[in-house]
């Protein structure tokens, strides 16, 4: 960590009421539904677009990786402060966070992700809406992975290796802009997921208020490769995971009426699961 963010760090003030999601972040586009973009690394320029967005990627694009290592340290933090002018200095374990991704002691590649925050811009345009959001010149703005000062015991006599990520001010602008979702307590469960199609599920639909869509029409949603044997080998999968998404109140169930008569569809709807919530 530069010198300077380090003396920042004791001129700003703690925060709680902080969320690292969002709507546009889960509508699609900002982070693909991958756990690797292998077939767009030599692009320089993506594009994206659905019903509710354009989303525009100079420089490396995003997967759901890079979103379950943001939700992971969000998950983690032991410390949230902001800064005068809106960029936000996250606190955390690594080894946490790698244990909760379930990739054992790698902080190389986790290193290695979390610099990929730092490389690209990001314009979101919301279809219909003459309001638009600025850019996001980068998600993070620096990532301190070498300084060993911030250590702490644990009960179990070792010490845990404490890092800070600072966020952007142009990627908390685009949070203050957008709805944000609080869902923290769902990260874990969303974590565990089989696959980054799952996962990329459960985050459209908790970004709605009610899903009622066919499989199909989420997975184009998010451009999930509309190729036969894939689509086919995909939508399978997802149908033999129905179980793991009824956690989020996810239901996959054949639809009756309608253009869409006898496909899959996914069905969400965030009032029932307050309703249980409170029944509980």
């Amino acid at each position: 960590m530069k010198k300077q963010i380090k003396k920042d760090l004791t001129k700003i003030k703690k925060t709680k009421n902080v969320s690292m999601m969002s709507i546009s972040q889960n509508r699609g586009g900002v982070f693909l539904p991958v756990s690797k973009a292998i077939h767009l690394a030599s692009l320089r320029k993506y594009v994206f677009q659905n019903k509710w967005q354009e989303v525009t990627i100079e420089g490396r694009p995003l997967t759901a990786t890079h979103q379950d290592i943001i939700e992971a340290i969000f998950f983690c933090a032991e410390d949230i402060k902001e800064f005068q002018g809106g960029k936000l200095a996250v606190k955390f374990a690594p080894g946490k966070v790698l244990k909760l991704l379930g990739a054992g002691e790698n902080y190389t590649w986790l290193y290695e992700k979390i610099k990929d925050l730092a490389l690209n811009i990001i314009t979101i345009k919301k279809i219909g809406d003459k309001d638009q959001m600025p850019p996001i010149k980068h998600i993070i703005d620096d990532f301190d992975k070498t300084d060993e000062s911030m250590n702490k015991k644990l009960p179990n006599g070792e010490y845990a290796k404490y890092r800070y990520i600072v966020f952007s001010e142009t990627f908390m602008s685009f949070l203050r802009n957008d709805v944000l979702l609080f869902y923290k307590d769902k990260i874990p469960a969303i974590l565990s997921l089989k696959n980054p199609i799952l996962k990329s599920i459960a985050r459209f639909c908790l970004s709605h208020k009610e899903t009622n869509m066919s499989l199909d029409e989420v997975l184009d949603s998010l451009k999930v490769s509309a190729g036969k044997r894939y689509r086919r080998k995909i939508k399978k999968e997802i149908v033999e995971n129905a179980n793991s998404l009824l956690s989020f109140g996810i239901k996959l169930l054949k639809i009756r009426t309608g253009d869409n008569a006898g496909k899959i569809g996914i069905f969400y709807n965030k009032k029932d699961i307050l309703l249980q919530h409170n029944n509980q």
